[in-house]
């Protein structure tokens, strides 16, 4: 299990009173970042690499011992919003590739 995930396990379950500022700010940080992402759990995600993806992001806008990187919220739109657009692409290009193929198909008959 990642490193990252039991932590938000660990302060999930403990109480406000229970934790200190940047515990809970954790917390909170790692469930935006699961809302982000659109997942429930980090087991929910169906592709390693979007899952692999998603640690990196949560390591890499947490600063330890400060908290979270300024400005992490809109890095991580900005690229979910781009693997967004590049799989439209590819699947457009895909579909580009199978109508001309079948188009070709159509006039060597």
């Amino acid at each position: 299990m990642n490193k990252s995930y039991e932590l938000y396990r660990k302060y999930k379950r403990l109480n406000e009173e229970e934790l200190t500022q940047l515990q809970q700010d954790y917390r909170d940080y790692f469930s935006k970042m699961m809302e982000l992402y659109r997942v429930k759990d980090p087991s929910d995600f169906t592709d390693e690499k979007k899952q692999s993806e998603f640690f990196d992001n949560v390591n890499k806008n947490w600063n330890n011992g400060k908290g979270v990187i300024t400005g992490w919220e809109e890095k991580v739109k900005k690229q979910l919003g781009e693997s967004k657009q590049l799989l439209k692409k590819k699947l457009l290009e895909s579909k580009l590739r199978k109508l001309i193929q079948f188009e070709l198909q159509k006039h060597t008959k």
